[in-house]
C-alpha cells in the first residue's frame, strides 16, 4: 500500500533549482518593479504564442533535479486526480534524457512542464519565490507549445496538457481562463472518442486506463466551472456511454487519497464525479433557461431536492474525511484537494439554498413578524405562519457556514489562491 504521499524533495537544493530557472527559459519579465513575482494566475492561457525553437524545447534541467519534483507530483497530485499513467510518463521522461529524437517533440516538453508546475503548485509548504517564478515559466512554456500545436492533429498527451493547465488555473480568482481551457478539453476529448467505449479494445491496458481517467477529470472540471460561472456545461450525459472508473486495486488505480496512517482512504475521483453530477443537476434545475423561470414554491422545491442530494453525498464520505475532522497534520499531502472538494460542496449548497436579502418570501415573513409589535395599533394578531422571522433553511445555512469557516484551519495561510477561494465560499455561505 502506498505510504509515500509526502515524498521529500530535499534532494533538489534551492540553489540548483534557482539556477535551473534559466534552463526552463525563465525571463526577468516575470518580476515586478518592486521585486515581487507575478503570480501564476496572471499567466493567461489566451496570451499570444511565442515562437518555439528546437533549442528551447530541448532545454530542461538535469535529470537529478527534475526527477524528485516529478516523483512528488505522482505521490501527491496524481494520486488524487490521475491525469497521467505513472509508468508511461516516467518512460517518456527517461527517453527524453536519453534519446535526441524524443527531445524534438514539443508535446513531451510541454507535458513535463505541466507536471513540474503542478508539483510546485501543490507543495506550498516548501515553495520559494524562485519556485513561483519557475512554476509560472513552466505554465507559459506549456501554453506556447499548445498554441503551436493548434493546427495539428491532437493526441491524448495534448489533451492532458490542456487539462493540467485547467487544473492549475481552477483555484485562481478569475474562472474565465479555466472555462476556455475546459471547453477546449471537452472538444478534444470528443475528437479522441474518449466519451465512448466503442474503441476501447484498440488500446493497450495503460492507454485505456489513461483515456478513462482523463475523460472523467474533464467531466468533473466541466461541471465545476459550469456551476461556478452558471454557464451551460459541455459534456451531456446522453452523449456518453463510458462506465465509471474501475478500481480493481487501491494501490494502483489512482484517484485514491490516503491519510498519513497509510490505511485510511477515500475514493476521491468517484466522490468528485458524484458531486459533479449534482452540480450539473443544480444547473439544469435552477440556472438553465428553464430553471431560471421557476418562481416561489417551485424554485424552493427544486433547491430542496438538490440540497437533499448534497446531504446524501456528504453523508457518503467517510467520517475521517468530513470537514470537521480534517487537519493539515492528518492528511497533509492531500489536504488541498480535500479542502477544494468541500468548498465546491458548500458553493453548490449556497447557490441552491442561499438566504438572500432580496428574497420576497423572507421579506414578507419579516414584515408579518413585525406586526406582532403593532397589535395594539392595528387591533389584530399576525398570521401564525409568519411568527418566526427565520427562513426554513436558516439553521442549515448557519451550520454549513460554520463548517466552511473551520476549513480555514486546514488551508495554508500562504496559499493565496485557495485562501481566496475559501474566503469567497465562506462569504457566500454567510
Amino acid at each position: 500500500m502506498r505510504k509515500d504521499h509526502g515524498l521529500s524533495r530535499e534532494a533538489t537544493s534551492r540553489t540548483s533549482r534557482s539556477q535551473a530557472g534559466g534552463l526552463w527559459g525563465l525571463s526577468t519579465l516575470d518580476i515586478k518593479q518592486d521585486g515581487t513575482f507575478n503570480d501564476i494566475y496572471s499567466c493567461s492561457p489566451v496570451d499570444r504564442a511565442t515562437e518555439i525553437t528546437l533549442d528551447k524545447i530541448q532545454c530542461l534541467p538535469p535529470l537529478h533535479e527534475t526527477l524528485p519534483v516529478i516523483e512528488a507530483y505522482f505521490a501527491n497530485v496524481n494520486s488524487a486526480m490521475p491525469l497521467f499513467h505513472e509508468g508511461k510518463f516516467m518512460t517518456m521522461v527517461w527517453q527524453w534524457y536519453s534519446e535526441s529524437k524524443v527531445r524534438q517533440n514539443s508535446s513531451n516538453w510541454a507535458a513535463i512542464n505541466v507536471v513540474f508546475a503542478l508539483s510546485l503548485w501543490h507543495d506550498l509548504s516548501r515553495r520559494t519565490p524562485d519556485d513561483d517564478r519557475l512554476m509560472c515559466q513552466c505554465i507559459r512554456n506549456a501554453q506556447t507549445a499548445l498554441h503551436a500545436s493548434t493546427l495539428t492533429e491532437h493526441s491524448l498527451l495534448d489533451l492532458q496538457i490542456v487539462v493540467g493547465l485547467a487544473m492549475l488555473f481552477q483555484a485562481g480568482p478569475n474562472p474565465r481562463p479555466t472555462s476556455i481551457l475546459v471547453a477546449m478539453a471537452v472538444r478534444m476529448a470528443h475528437r479522441l472518442r474518449l466519451h465512448t467505449k466503442n474503441q476501447i479494445t484498440q488500446f493497450d491496458a495503460s492507454t485505456a486506463w489513461e483515456r478513462d481517467r482523463v475523460f472523467w477529470i474533464v467531466y468533473v472540471l466541466d461541471r465545476d466551472i459550469s456551476l461556478r460561472l452558471r454557464d451551460p456545461y459541455h459534456q451531456q450525459d446522453h452523449d456518453m456511454d463510458v462506465d465509471l472508473p474501475d478500481f480493481k486495486s487501491i494501490d494502483e488505480s489512482g484517484g485514491i487519497v490516503f491519510g498519513n496512517d497509510g490505511t485510511t482512504w477515500i475514493n476521491f475521483l468517484l466522490c468528485r464525479i458524484d458531486l459533479a453530477r449534482i452540480q450539473a443537476k443544480a444547473y439544469d434545475m435552477m440556472f438553465s433557461v428553464q430553471g431560471e423561470k421557476l418562481e416561489g414554491a417551485q424554485r424552493e422545491a427544486a433547491g430542496a431536492e438538490i440540497a437533499l442530494m448534497l446531504r446524501e453525498w456528504k453523508e457518503s464520505i467517510p467520517q475521517q474525511f468530513q470537514p470537521g475532522v480534517l487537519s493539515a497534520h492528518s492528511f497533509a499531502p492531500s489536504v488541498r484537494f480535500l479542502a477544494l472538494l468541500h468548498f465546491s460542496y458548500y458553493h453548490c449548497l449556497y447557490l441552491v439554498r442561499g438566504i438572500f436579502s432580496h428574497d420576497s418570501g423572507w421579506i414578507r415573513r419579516l414584515t408579518r413578524y413585525s406586526d406582532r409589535y403593532a397589535v395594539e395599533h392595528c387591533g389584530s394578531n399576525p398570521d401564525n405562519d409568519y411568527l418566526s422571522p427565520l427562513p426554513s433553511n436558516w439553521f442549515e445555512g448557519v451550520h454549513a457556514s460554520r463548517e466552511c469557516m473551520r476549513l480555514f484551519h486546514v488551508v495554508d495561510s500562504k496559499d493565496l489562491a485557495l485562501v481566496g477561494y475559501a474566503f469567497l465560499k465562506t462569504h457566500l455561505s454567510l
